[in-house]
């Protein structure tokens, strides 16, 4: 055992002074990507290669080799203005009233809101939401656990009828909605293990709720700390794209493993054993909720990577969206110096082999705004069509008191014909 102990050792050894020695990762599928585009680099997120940082001083375009999602003029001409796609918030008005939702709107029990995500219904606007419940006679803990709620508003302003969705006593978060075959579903996140949870309403009679389920179980694909998700269809397929950590691409090892001791001494273990730092993707030939069964894995590398970005350290609450015919991924990002607010990933093509794009800008496209309510984090936000303007919702932390608040965009910017994931 010992020797086989010090061989171990020895190879574990070599192998870090190799990882140090490369100047990228994926040489070999970098090379193969750039065959492929005859020399032109891009930032493929196919089977043989992962995201790599590129220069970003040109305009977002779609990459000619691949099926084009937006039109010729990238996102600047699809948004309905002139200026850079990074100026995109700016155009976003903050309510005055903010913040609309706080914990005391649910019970006194409930301490914060956090994870909106919006869903049209007719003439009527509704938000799904964590509302998180603290020490009760139902659940005795110290540190209570998040619970899926719901309300319902008719200008995006003033909410009401706050009813409970998730039923089980799992910290849930992250809830997405979306309407199919004249069902409304809900799916959310339970936050300890990775698994998602689904009930279904009749789109006529929202709020009589099916049974809840199970539809996705991460940890029984490998997805390591998967607790926001994002699923939608195009093109016939549905996907589910994830953020997840990365600890499983050293062959599993643990962080407390002889390897991974090792990488944080030299300072790779934060980039290359954090959480947060991949999206990983599956698909599925049709509407399913039963994705254990139903879908695969898209390629066998991570959609996206940010190990090796040195704008962002971690990405949080995926939420898709589309522009005209373009899919975005707003992500809550968290920069070197610990700021955190949305930023956005513009994609350019996903199928069931692979998927590529990049991010609109190395920096936020909804960012903090000073408010002493939303003055330390926002981590998800989410928007739709309403009532004749944009109806943009998001979180915003001042302490451990999350809270939700809205901002709108004025009528002249319809040509965006942004539209949540239906």
């Amino acid at each position: 055992m010992k020797w086989k102990s010090l061989y171990t050792n020895i190879a574990l050894i070599v192998l870090i002074f190799s990882v140090l020695g490369c100047e990228g990762d994926y040489n070999s599928s970098s090379q193969i990507s750039e065959e492929r585009n005859n020399g032109k680099s891009s930032s493929h997120f196919l089977k043989e290669t992962r995201y790599q940082p590129k220069d970003l001083s040109s305009p977002l375009l779609p990459n000619p080799s691949t099926k084009n999602f937006g039109s010729s003029q990238g996102i600047a001409s699809i948004s309905g203005f002139s200026g850079p796609v990074s100026t995109w918030h700016e155009n976003l008005r903050r309510y005055e009233g903010n913040p609309v939702i706080v914990g005391r709107d649910v019970s006194p029990n409930h301490s914060f809101f956090a994870d909106p995500y919006l869903l049209v219904v007719g003439d009527r606007l509704f938000m799904f939401f964590e509302a998180f419940l603290l020490e009760s006679v139902s659940y005795p803990s110290d540190k209570g656990l998040g619970e899926i709620w719901m309300a319902e508003s008719y200008d995006g302003k003033s909410w009401k009828n706050f009813n409970k969705l998730s039923v089980n006593a799992i910290h849930f978060s992250h809830p997405q909605a979306l309407i199919h075959e004249g069902k409304v579903y809900v799916f959310y996140n339970h936050n300890q293990n990775g698994s998602i949870y689904s009930r279904w309403s009749p789109l006529g009679k929202v709020g009589q709720w099916s049974d809840e389920s199970v539809i996705f179980t991460a940890l029984n694909h490998g997805w390591d700390h998967m607790v926001e998700f994002s699923i939608f269809e195009e093109q016939g397929n549905w996907y589910l794209l994830g953020i997840t950590g990365n600890r499983k691409f050293f062959n599993g090892e643990p962080n407390n493993s002889l390897y991974s001791r090792v990488l944080r001494k030299v300072g790779l273990g934060r980039s290359r054993l954090g959480e947060d730092q991949w999206v990983r993707g599956r698909w599925a030939n049709g509407f399913t909720t039963n994705w254990d069964n139903d879908s695969q894995e898209i390629g066998d590398r991570p959609l996206i990577d940010i190990s090796g970005e040195e704008w962002v350290t971690e990405i949080v609450e995926i939420t898709s969206l589309k522009l005209n015919e373009q899919w975005v991924l707003f992500m809550g990002v968290t920069k070197p110096n610990r700021q955190q607010a949305i930023g956005t990933f513009a994609i350019n093509h996903l199928s069931p082999e692979g998927m590529d794009g990049r991010w609109i800008t190395e920096g936020f496209t909804f960012p903090l705004s000073g408010a002493e309510w939303e003055g330390q984090n926002i981590h998800r936000g989410h928007a739709v069509w309403f009532h004749d303007e944009w109806v943009y919702v998001f979180d915003g932390r001042n302490g451990k008191n999350w809270k939700i608040g809205i901002a709108t965009k004025s009528p002249h910017f319809n040509g965006m014909n942004m539209v949540s994931a239906s």
